[in-house]
C-alpha cells in the first residue's frame, strides 16, 4: 500500500487537490492509497519550543507530528480497508518529499513504513532551531504580541495573513542555506538528528529509497516577479549562499554547459541543482554507503517551451504530427489517426 504526502512548499496544498488523482494511483498500482492532510504554514511549522517555556515544549514540527500520527493510524487501522500495514510505501512530492526525508530520521515514525519515494525532495531542507525561533519571534512582532501565550487569542485568519511577512518569497532565498521559510525544524525532540546525518549513519539502510528529480525543477518560477538576476553579481550572491567556494568558476562552468543560456536560465539550472538535484544525489550516495538500496530517477520530458509555450506546433487538424506524444519514446503523433476507425467516427 502507499501513503502519500502532498507538496506545496509547506504552505499550501491538500490531500485531494484537483491536479492529482489519488484514486487513480490506487487503480494504476493495484494498491490501497492513503493521502493525509497535515498542518501548513505557521499552524504546522511555527517553532515555539525554545521560546514559550516548558509548557510549549511540544509545539514544534506540528505538521511532521500530523504525518507521524497518520502513519500510526495506518499501521493500526488499514487492514480493515484491505491494506497491508506490513508493506507500506511512503511517498511524497516537493514538500511531501522533504517530509519523507525528515521522517526517515524521526524516531516516532520508525517501523511505520517499509520503503520510501522522494520526488523533488531530499533530506537537506531542514531549518535550525535558531532560525525557526527567530522566525517565531518576528511573527510575534508582526502580530504585535508580547508573549507566546497571546497567540492563543489570535484569529486564525490573521495568523495566516501575517505568516508570509516573516519568510522569504523568492524560491532561491527561501531554500538555499540560511534561508527563511516554513518547514521541518531540527528541534532536538521530534527530530533529534539531522536527516542527512541519520541516513549516513544507517537510519534508512533497511528501507529501499527511490529518489526522483525533474530536469527543469525551477522553470515554473521563472515567470515570477523578481526571479531574474540583475547581473552576474546578483547570481553569484545565490551561488555563494549555496556554500560554493569558487562561485565565479561555477558560473563559468554553467555557461560552458549551457552556452546559449541567459541569466534567467542560468539561475534556473543553478537553483535546480542546488535545491533538488545535488541533495538528491547526496542522499542516494549516503544511502548506498550506509549499506542500503537507492534508486535514482530523473524526469526529463520537455512539455514546455522557454516562455511556457507548449514547445510544439499549434494544432492543425489537417496536419500530420500535430499532437505531442508523452510516452516512451516521446515525440509527435497524429490526432485523430488517419485510418478507417477515424473515418467511421466522422
Amino acid at each position: 500500500m502507499i501513503v502519500w504526502i502532498y507538496g506545496g512548499g509547506f504552505e499550501v496544498g491538500t490531500a485531494s487537490p484537483p491536479m492529482t488523482d489519488v484514486a487513480n494511483l490506487g487503480r494504476a498500482t493495484g494498491t490501497v492509497v492513503v493521502a493525509m492532510n497535515y498542518r501548513l504554514g505557521a499552524l504546522g511549522w511555527l517553532h515555539l519550543a525554545d521560546l514559550g517555556g516548558p509548557e510549549w515544549a511540544g509545539s514544534t514540527n506540528l505538521g511532521l507530528q500530523d504525518q507521524i500520527a497518520a502513519l500510526h493510524w495506518v499501521r493500526e487501522n488499514i487492514a480493515a480497508f484491505g491494506g497491508d500495514p506490513g508493506n507500506v510505501t511512503l511517498a511524497g512530492e516537493s514538500a511531501g518529499a522533504f517530509s519523507v526525508g525528515a521522517l526517515l530520521a524521526a524516531p516516532a515514525a520508525a517501523g511505520t513504513f517499509h520503503r520510501a519515494i522522494l520526488s523533488s525532495g531530499s533530506t537537506e531542507r531542514v531549518f535550525s532551531a535558531a532560525t525557526a525561533t527567530a522566525i517565531a519571534e518576528d511573527l510575534l512582532t508582526v502580530l504585535g504580541l508580547s508573549s507566546v501565550k497571546d497567540l492563543l487569542d489570535v484569529p486564525v485568519e490573521r495568523l495566516l495573513f501575517s505568516q508570509g511577512a516573516v519568510t522569504e518569497s523568492d524560491i532561491g532565498r527561501r531554500n538555499l542555506p540560511g534561508g527563511r521559510a516554513w518547514g521541518v525544524v531540527l528541534d532536538g525532540s521530534v527530530l533529534p538528528r539531522h536527516p542527512a546525518d541519520a541516513v549516513r549513519a544507517g537510519a534508512a539502510a533497511q528501507l529501499p529509497l527511490l529518489i526522483s528529480t525533474n530536469r527543469d525543477e525551477i522553470r515554473t518560477f521563472q515567470a515570477l516577479p523578481g526571479f531574474a538576476p540583475a547581473d552576474d553579481n546578483d547570481l553569484l550572491t545565490d551561488i555563494r549562499q549555496a556554500g560554493i567556494d569558487q562561485p565565479a568558476e561555477l558560473l563559468a562552468a554553467y555557461r560552458a554547459r549551457h552556452p546559449r543560456a541567459g541569466l534567467i536560465e542560468l539561475r534556473t539550472v543553478f537553483l535546480t541543482d542546488a535545491i533538488y538535484v545535488v541533495p538528491a544525489n547526496r542522499l542516494a550516495q549516503a544511502q548506498v554507503e550506509a549499506g542500503g538500496a537507492a534508486y535514482r530517477a530523473v524526469f526529463a520530458a520537455d512539455p514546455l517551451g522557454p516562455e511556457f509555450d507548449p514547445g510544439w506546433p499549434r494544432y492543425d487538424p489537417a496536419a500530420t504530427g500535430n499532437t505531442r506524444l508523452f510516452a516512451a519514446p516521446a515525440g509527435l503523433t497524429t490526432e485523430p489517426p488517419r485510418d478507417e476507425v477515424t473515418a467511421h467516427w466522422r
